[in-house]
């Protein structure tokens, strides 16, 4: 919510590049202040660096996309499907298996959502506008 109300007026790429910039930023200093000296990466370690920062960049580029269209509360609750897609992937791709409370967990994420689609109070005002407060 609070998200929606500070980034009204901010584009979602500029909103996206400050909050991924703060991110780095806080991660270097964090790092920094280990005081352990850097260890050389892999390419295979570059490339999974790399894979990260893009995938993140992407969904915080969509995040505040989302929060410009159809507003805090659904914008967090979608964002729950990260974790969904998180989970997914590394069962297919990564081997990972579930406990059964874990798969319990992303059931109950996808029902989530789908009453969310369901409630007609979480949906906008007719038409395409995404916030009537928010100046164009």
């Amino acid at each position: 919510m609070l998200g929606q109300w500070v980034l009204a007026d901010i584009p979602s790429r500029t909103g996206a590049l400050y909050i991924l910039t703060t991110m780095a930023c806080v991660v270097g200093i964090a790092r920094a202040l280990q005081g352990q000296p850097v260890e050389p990466i892999t390419t295979s370690g570059w490339t999974a660096i790399l894979a990260l920062g893009v995938t993140t960049a992407l969904s915080r580029l969509a995040m505040f996309m989302a929060l410009r269209h159809v507003g805090g509360i659904e914008t967090s609750l979608g964002g729950l499907l990260e974790l969904l897609v998180s989970l997914i992937l590394a069962f297919l791709l990564l081997g990972e298996r579930l406990t059964p409370v874990q798969w319990i967990g992303g059931m109950l994420l996808v029902v989530s959502l789908l009453l969310m689609g369901r409630d007609a109070g979480m949906r906008l005002a007719e038409g395409n506008e995404p916030l009537e407060w928010r100046r164009e």
